[in-house]
């Protein structure tokens, strides 16, 4: 049962943080996930920080009042709480060797000294890349008179906001800092 809420269906709402004349957004993601990974004698599990991908490299995307990275580590921390047997495992700040996510998935060492120090079996790491699609424009639409019938085309402003994610989970053994799963999700 543990296993299967570990890498259950995540429901990911990032909310905006309200300014004083915007509203909230709330933006829905499924992250279908099968239980893979073998619980057995694992009692901790550490949600290290995801890390945000971005053109810019900032933890916020440019233009919008969204904390990716906080919403979802709040969410995360939250469903874990609630969903799963394993004793969740606060790091506070970690300082990655590198930004690389190739380089960082390989580095064992730096996972195993993860694990020893915080005393977790298992770390749930990853990234996240966000993007806020913009497609906003004007439409030519047709538009016939009621008083004369005339047919006339008018440029008519048509808002369109879209949200597109990519998210790559990666699960670490804390004894051995061997990668032990490894997905990607996008939409």
């Amino acid at each position: 049962m543990a296993s299967a809420v570990l890498l259950a269906g995540l429901l990911v709402p990032l909310t905006a943080t309200p300014a004083a004349s915007e509203g909230t957004v709330e933006v829905r993601l499924k992250l279908p996930m099968r239980a893979r990974i073998d619980l057995t004698g694992r009692d901790t599990l550490l949600p290290a920080p995801f890390l945000v991908v971005s053109q810019e490299g900032e933890g916020r995307i440019e233009g919008s009042d969204i904390d990716v990275q906080g919403e979802f580590e709040r969410y995360l921390n939250k469903v874990l709480r609630r969903e799963t047997d394993l004793r969740i495992v606060e790091a506070g700040r970690i300082d990655y060797p590198t930004y690389d996510l190739e380089m960082l998935a390989r580095d064992e060492d730096f996972w195993r000294n993860l694990g020893e120090s915080t005393q977790s079996d298992l770390i749930l790491a990853g990234t996240l890349d966000f993007d806020i699609q913009d497609r906003s424009g004007y439409r030519t639409e047709e538009y016939i008179s009621p008083f004369d019938g005339r047919t006339m085309y008018r440029q008519v402003l048509v808002e369109q906001t879209g949200f597109e994610y990519d998210i790559v989970v990666m699960v670490f053994d804390g004894s051995t800092g061997e990668l032990i799963y490894n997905d990607n999700f996008k939409d």
